[in-house]
């Protein structure tokens, strides 16, 4: 299973991104403090019906290890003196991000070491927040974020499969965000030059997912066009339904060109690569998308009602001559094993409707503009 684990926030965001994020990954995460698992309504609307329709697991905090706090504090120490002046600096400034006391239960030693160094302030500063949140310096908050999703993705790739409730959804679970200064941490891989051993593997891996991230919103971007405001729930449950089994094959294929684009180290020569995938993807699609727009008119020319209406004179001849025309395209009875077949019934069900504009005062739909001109 490749999953994606979504962080900072707890709430997924309402966008293109994510919604081209849950048609793409085998399964999706958010990690939600405990006080919200006894009480699910705590949630945004939108992601309470995700995680209630499946589409969404939650991640305990505590499931990163005892570990995390101690680990986190040998890395806060080791930043320089003027970094820990200027981070406290933008801490005065009000440069803070709210985290939930939940997420820090099993890490008292991290939370203590960030309010020894004066990085995060006590609830008194912001009573409208109430005492569940501790305000951190913006930087510090976002490494402490970046390091919970890395160790809980490192946990659950690693720990056998779980079962029942509440248990952790495992897998090959990778971080995903589309919040910059999120990524910027996650390239940091949260460990100073001349890491070895273990902490380099997971540097090079977040290193590695962070650079395939950029190149694969990109050409997604592209190649599945989504309406801008989030899609009905029940919607993406039925096509994932549908069409779910066809994921893998799809990803493999899609994955494979994004580390081709990945081994060309120059900018320039890889924009053009990039641009010769995706030319050769979307004439692949193209074929695809024509490939389904031909099954109603087939399913048509074999209605067992037009051998009855074949005895119709004045009929006869047009529905045979409509027949011919179906059965002359070439049928593909391997269609869905093909590996942009699960993009294409995507697209098909959930691009927004393309539309053309005849100036730049009205912008109507090729239908409406035939219609105006009739």
């Amino acid at each position: 299973m490749q999953a994606a684990l979504y962080f900072p926030f707890i709430n997924v965001p309402s966008t293109a991104w994510w919604t081209r994020t849950l048609l793409y990954w085998d399964r999706v995460g958010t990690i939600v403090p405990r006080s919200y698992w006894h009480d699910p309504d705590r949630l945004g609307r939108f992601t309470l019906e995700l995680v209630r329709e499946g589409l969404v697991d939650q991640f305990r905090p505590e499931w990163a290890g005892e570990s995390l706090g101690d680990n986190f504090a040998r890395y806060l120490n080791r930043l320089a003196a003027e970094e820990i002046d200027e981070r406290r600096r933008r801490l005065r400034n009000g440069q803070v991000v709210f985290v939930h006391r939940d997420k820090w239960l099993m890490y008292a030693s991290g939370l203590r070491e960030v309010r020894q160094m004066g990085l995060a302030l006590d609830g008194d500063h912001f009573m409208h927040r109430g005492d569940e949140w501790v305000a951190l310096e913006q930087l510090t908050a976002n490494e402490f974020m970046a390091a919970l999703t890395l160790a809980l993705c490192q946990t659950a790739s690693t720990t056998g499969e779980g079962s029942g409730r509440g248990a952790m959804p495992t897998g090959t679970w990778v971080p995903t965000t589309d919040l910059v200064e999120a990524v910027q941490v996650l390239l940091s891989g949260l460990e100073p030059k001349g890491a070895s051993g273990e902490s380099r593997k997971m540097n090079l891996r977040v290193r590695g997912e962070v650079a395939a991230a950029e190149v694969r919103t990109e050409l997604l971007s592209e190649l599945l066009p989504v309406p801008t405001a989030p899609l009905a729930v029940n919607h993406i449950v039925d096509f994932r339904k549908r069409h779910g089994d066809l994921l893998p094959n799809l990803r493999r294929h899609l994955e494979s060109k994004i580390d081709e684009a990945l081994t060309v180290e120059d900018e320039v020569l890889r924009f053009r690569l990039l641009d010769r995938i995706r030319d050769e993807l979307e004439d692949q699609i193209a074929e695809a998308e024509a490939y389904l727009r031909e099954l109603p008119l087939k399913s048509v020319s074999r209605s067992s009602i037009l051998k009855v209406l074949k005895f119709v004179p004045f009929l006869k001849d047009p529905i045979e001559a409509g027949q011919d025309i179906a059965e002359s395209f070439r049928s593909n009875p391997n269609f869905e094993s093909e590996p942009l077949a699960y993009l294409a019934f995507a697209r098909a069900t959930f691009a927004p409707a393309r539309r053309f504009t005849l100036n730049q005062e009205e912008d109507i739909s090729l239908v409406e503009a035939i219609s105006g001109m009739a």
